[in-house]
């Protein structure tokens, strides 16, 4: 809701750490006032997430961060079970100042399937064949044979699509084949038609306001050198605690120093002189 960059930015031409934007601070500046505002719960406050979700099913929470993976049959059935009026729902994106909001765009792909470059035509197209066979959409015999194995051996048809054996849970029910190649991700809450309709229709208002971030889509792999300072493991800590109100946005702003300081000035450089001078953004 405050447009944080993710990761960097450019400002005039010069690459900067997404830790010195205005975004940033004002995001935090906000998150500290929340947390002392006597609106979040406690346990949150604590950094208590081991009983996060069990808070937001009984009631205690009314509003929860999270991802879209944790909106489907799974969770529809845990929540009801603590409150049968359960019904999970998503805001609408929006912006702090009432502008145009953005959502920054992930990797267009998170797992890649290589070839050796030795292998012959003969092998390459053999693998492609292979590949055409595991990518087979949702609904055909072979998505249903990859995800469930054999009929009436793994699986049995049920009101709401196939549902496992014992044997099935046992030997059919790992993601095996689908890290060699995979059809298109599809939304299928069986039996909870509403949660995919909810589920798409955000999807689709937030599609609108996607944006590339700077080096979007890039696979760079930094100097050993730079391993820990890349992680920033310093500065997360210290806005975790922001958020949790322990903190100051003053106290960020010392640790991004000290970070900077320690190599986050030169991380900064790397990227501006081998990445972004080079290849451009990437947007």
């Amino acid at each position: 809701m405050f447009k944080v960059p993710s990761g960097f930015y450019v400002e005039g031409g010069k690459l900067r750490s997404g830790y010195d934007s205005p975004q940033t601070q004002a995001a935090l500046e906000f998150a500290y006032k929340l947390a002392k505002s006597g609106y979040m719960h406690p346990d949150a406050l604590a950094n208590d997430t081991s009983s996060a979700t069990q808070r937001f099913y009984s009631g205690k929470e009314l509003v929860q961060p999270g991802g879209t993976g944790g909106w489907n049959v799974m969770d529809a059935q845990a929540g009801t079970a603590a409150d049968a009026a359960y019904v999970r729902g998503a805001f609408k994106l929006f912006s702090a100042d009432g502008s145009t909001p953005v959502i920054w765009l992930g990797p267009a792909t998170s797992q890649i399937s290589y070839l050796n470059k030795s292998l012959s035509q003969k092998q390459i197209e053999e693998c492609l064949r292979l590949a055409d066979f595991l990518a087979a959409p949702f609904g055909t015999y072979e998505y249903t044979l990859l995800n469930y194995g054999v009929e009436g051996e793994h699986w049995k048809r049920g009101d709401n699509g196939p549902e496992y054996t014992e044997k099935g849970r046992k030997e059919a029910s790992q993601v095996t084949y689908q890290f060699l190649c995979a059809p298109e991700s599809i939304v299928s809450n069986p039996g909870h038609n509403a949660i995919t309709e909810a589920y798409c229709a955000w999807s689709a208002d937030a599609a609108k306001y996607a944006a590339k971030p700077v080096f979007w889509n890039m696979n760079v792999t930094v100097p050993s050198r730079f391993a820990s300072v890349s992680t920033a493991q310093q500065v997360n800590d210290i806005i975790t605690q922001v958020t949790c109100g322990t903190k100051t946005v003053a106290d960020f702003k010392e640790t991004v120093k000290t970070w900077k300081a320690a190599g986050g000035d030169q991380l900064v450089a790397w990227y501006q002189t081998n990445v972004l001078d080079k290849y451009g953004t990437g947007q």
